[in-house]
């Protein structure tokens, strides 16, 4: 076996409509301590560790991994990943984006806020790996081919992998969900939506936020986002009407039925009295919402 490669493809020559644009293929038998990182991509790597161990360090989050875990590498992501001193780990990677990238990644439960994963069936995708390396160097190559493997190595992930257990406290499914409803405002979020996030079902991720914050997953989404609208009003001067619509309200008259349950008050009056509105009346305003987990 090699002990490193790391081939790129010619971008100009792979189709622009293909949802899956395969980018670099590598293997690396990596020397003890051996580290990478602290520069930016524009693009995903996945990594699979064959052999050994080592550590992977992204948005301040730092992860013990061995044999048969895997890491995603996001685009625009300062990371480090760092070979052990004793036993340093054997590491194949595809990098790759498109259209469907976040897509499939979502299909093996992997996220920005989760961004490990294990499969313990390694001849499978060490089978995959070599087989997108073979194509790519192909005089001859297939960009159907690859992007086939691609999805072959994802399917094996997403049919066999667990998630990586660092910690499955209720706290952490908490956090997560904050995160998750803090980066998709704009959108018309359900409980379905935090559940599929979470790898739960939707029974489960009610219990867990309940229980968390004395709230229903629909309380919590309505709450971060009329926190977001009265930080608009008061900061910015966005009409009411576009407020609404960045928070994913179709209606402007449903976006002020939320605002005056959750504040107390209307858009309009918190935006010329935001200090002296009173919010009182509100059963969601003294709710234990931790917004920066």
């Amino acid at each position: 076996m090699r002990d490193h490669y790391d081939f790129y493809l010619d971008l100009d020559s792979v189709p622009k409509e293909l949802d899956i644009r395969i980018i670099n293929i590598g293997f690396s038998h990596n020397q003890p301590n051996y580290s990478y990182g602290y520069d930016r991509r524009e693009y995903f790597i996945l990594h699979y560790i064959i052999s050994g161990c080592g550590t992977y360090t992204v948005n301040k989050e730092t992860y013990d991994l061995k044999e048969n875990d895997g890491f995603i590498v996001p685009p625009d992501t300062t990371v480090i990943y760092r070979a052990d001193m004793k036993d340093p780990w054997t590491v194949y990677w595809v990098g790759f984006h498109g259209t469907k990238a976040e897509y499939y990644l979502s299909r093996i439960n992997v996220r920005l806020h989760r961004p490990v994963f294990h499969f313990s069936e390694k001849p499978l995708l060490i089978e995959c790996f070599e087989k997108l390396y073979a194509e790519i160097q192909s005089q001859n190559i297939s960009f159907e081919l690859i992007v086939g493997y691609f999805y072959q190595l994802m399917g094996f992930i997403q049919k066999g992998s667990v998630p990586n257990q660092t910690s499955y406290e209720p706290v952490y499914y908490y956090k997560n969900a904050l995160r998750f409803i803090e980066h998709n405002l704009r959108l018309p979020l359900t409980v379905k939506d935090l559940a599929n996030d979470m790898g739960l079902s939707p029974s489960h991720t009610y219990r867990i936020i309940k229980k968390e914050c004395g709230l229903s997953p629909h309380e919590l989404i309505e709450k971060m986002k009329m926190n977001k609208a009265c930080e608009m009003l008061e900061k910015t001067n966005i009409s009411i009407q576009e407020i609404s619509l960045l928070l994913g309200y179709e209606y402007v008259s449903h976006f002020f039925h939320v605002f005056k349950k959750v504040v107390g008050t209307t858009p309009g009056e918190y935006r010329s009295n935001p200090k002296q509105t009173d919010q009182t009346e509100s059963p969601y305003m003294n709710s234990p919402v931790r917004s920066k987990p």
